[in-house]
């Protein structure tokens, strides 16, 4: 169970930062239980990548793991996860959706958009940062639709990134 001062400290990290680390928020037992299952899930639903920039040619996802039973039902109500989701949402949140992302090797870059309502720019820098190899890049003005709304600045973005890899 985590203190107040712990809870205040996660809240605080994910305001200044975008994300917070909680050291032994969650048992090794119950981590290797749950990568077992994702394995297993992955195995069985066969799942593949979706073959788009969007969501990678490398990630493999699964969407909404809550209806793969009681093990992944106990993530969103987590006694060290449900304090911090209460402070960054309110004690009346509602978790509908729980979702794998696994990201492969050499992936190509994932966007992220500025008006993104569950990720802000500041905290996808935050992500880009935490992430070895992983480049951020903002274009101002732009939302799902970048290479249309901001077709120069976004090129540019690509461009540079593509040469960075020459």
């Amino acid at each position: 169970m985590l203190t107040p001062a712990q809870i205040q400290n996660a809240l605080d990290s994910i305001q200044r930062d975008g994300y917070c680390i909680v050291p032994g928020a969650i048992e090794p037992d119950f981590v290797d239980a749950l990568l077992a299952d994702l394995t297993r899930l992955e195995r069985e639903l066969n799942v593949q990548p979706a073959e788009n920039d969007f969501e990678g040619s490398r990630t493999l996802r699964i969407y909404n793991l809550l209806v793969y039973g009681k093990l992944w039902e106990r993530i969103p109500v987590y006694e060290t996860v449900l304090p911090i989701v209460e402070g960054v949402l309110d004690h009346g949140c509602l978790v509908s959706s729980l979702s794998s992302i696994n990201i492969g090797p050499e992936e190509t870059a994932q966007p992220i958009h500025a008006d993104d309502q569950l990720i802000p720019a500041a905290e996808a820098r935050a992500m880009a940062d935490a992430i070895p190899g992983a480049q951020f890049s903002l274009i101002p003005a732009a939302g799902h639709l970048a290479p249309i709304e901001q077709a120069v600045n976004t090129g540019r973005v690509i461009r540079e990134f593509l040469e960075a890899l020459l």
